[in-house]
């Protein structure tokens, strides 16, 4: 936090506005990993309306993949408020803009990709409106985008849990298991670990927990329960310092404390600077001096 506030303030001060927006946009997610949603939509918005003065010397894919990356970002964080308009408001933003934005012929792949993400989130948001027709399309024609070599393949395995959930909600229990067992079988072939793992493990006990539910297999789905709540925990436990950290405190000491160093430097250089008044002055009193001396010899 602290090295990101320090940056974001240089940059603030001395890079382009492009530079900015990126900075902004960061410190967004980092308030999405807070689960202070609010802040984050806030502060993409404010992403989005610095990067409108993003320098045109800039690549045209930069500037691509940081706007339609905020578009993707405010999707995720409305949905989170359960402010689903505004979700689909800013999806149907963000295919607009993929659909129209400048792009060499050489970078259709980003765009089909951004597109295809997008169309995923969105599928997300339509579930929670109840538009389970439409959350099908979307999900589906994101799978069919990205889920191929070179495009995002991890993201489709993403959808396709959203389009298993879908499919649990319309009681389509075969549907919903042969989803989930393609998911988790592509998810095998790429190389994702850590965290973002876990979270995926999660999901699949819980969906697991579902579909075992649906059949009847009350003692398998409660095993399922059992361990998508303990892994739950792990990872709340996880994030219980960084939820509880107060950006705004943090960012304000940072600020104070810079102040403090910027004074305590000024107060250095002063006294620098009165010392070397002091030394002309005593210099120009002894030529002075010396001066004088030589004229009553003369």
């Amino acid at each position: 936090f602290r090295a990101y506030h320090k940056a974001y303030r240089y940059a603030t001060e001395f890079l382009d506005p492009c530079v900015r927006s990126y900075f902004v946009h960061h410190l967004g997610l980092v308030r999405y990993r807070q689960k202070d949603f609010a802040s984050a939509a806030e502060l993409i918005r404010q992403s989005l309306k610095i990067g409108s003065d993003c320098s045109y010397q800039r690549s045209t894919l930069d500037r691509f993949m940081a706007k339609q990356g905020s578009f993707n970002s405010l999707i995720l964080a409305y949905h989170k408020l359960g402010k689903l308009d505004s979700a689909v408001y800013f999806g149907e933003r963000g295919l607009q803009y993929i659909e129209e934005g400048n792009l060499e012929s050489s970078d259709s792949v980003y765009r089909r990709t951004a597109r295809g993400v997008i169309l995923g989130n969105l599928g997300g948001v339509k579930i929670s409106q109840g538009k389970l027709l439409e959350a099908e399309l979307l999900l589906k024609e994101s799978i069919r985008i990205n889920d191929r070599e070179g495009y995002a393949m991890e993201d489709a395995q993403s959808a396709r849990f959203k389009l298993a959930n879908l499919f649990v909600l319309c009681g389509d229990v075969v549907a919903a298991n042969e989803t989930l067992d393609l998911a988790m079988r592509k998810l095998a072939n790429l190389d994702v670990q850590g965290e973002r793992m876990q979270r995926i493990s999660l999901s699949a006990d819980q969906l697991r927990a579902k579909i075992l539910a649906m059949k009847g297999d009350t003692i398998g789905a409660f095993g399922y329960a059992q361990r998508y709540h303990s892994k739950n925990d792990s990872l709340e436990k996880m994030e219980v310092e960084l939820i509880a950290t107060d950006l705004g405190s943090v960012f304000d000491s940072i600020d104070q404390e810079m102040k403090v160093s910027e004074l305590d430097r000024d107060g250095r250089l002063k006294t620098i600077y009165l010392i070397a008044s002091g030394l002309v002055l005593l210099f120009g009193l002894f030529c002075w001096n010396r001066a004088l001396g030589l004229l009553r010899k003369l």
